[in-house]
């Protein structure tokens, strides 16, 4: 990877993935149904993901190949509530994340969770502490 040659990586993502592999055989035709549980885990605040599911199905003979795409056309509308994936897990985790915003975006994300709004409600009472104790102050 010439681009990274002097250059440190640094951790942002961990993939858990759980995969269960059943080779179809159907005459001269074999295929690699796959079936993935995973979760994506944000290396930077250690958050964890909800639990997501993949199906992959892979041809693994030449004449499975030529048959695959038709097989992928009728089973789309049969499973209608799946989504047809176009990006890596990868990529996925990474939007499921923001790691691919700005800092400054990352940086309301995390107050918009709910430590971050706690944080805000604890900031306000101290400084509503602090306004309630100058002004008792003043009026003595």
């Amino acid at each position: 990877m010439p681009d990274l040659k002097g250059k440190a990586l640094v951790k942002i993502l961990k993939v858990t993935n759980e995969r269960r592999n059943f080779i179809l055989k159907r005459g001269q035709e074999r295929y690699c149904l796959s079936f993935d549980t995973f979760r994506y885990t944000n290396a930077k605040n250690n958050r964890v993901s909800e639990i997501q599911v993949e199906i992959e199905i892979e041809s693994l003979t030449g004449v499975a190949n030529k048959k695959l795409a038709h097989i992928r056309r009728n089973l789309l509308p049969i499973l209608g509530t799946f989504k047809y994936s176009t990006n890596s897990k990868y990529e996925r985790g990474v939007e499921c994340f923001s790691l691919n915003e700005s800092l400054w975006r990352q940086w309301l994300n995390e107050w918009n969770s709910g430590i971050g709004l706690t944080w805000v409600g604890v900031i306000l009472g101290v400084i509503g502490i602090l306004i309630s104790i100058v002004l008792y102050l003043v009026s003595q």
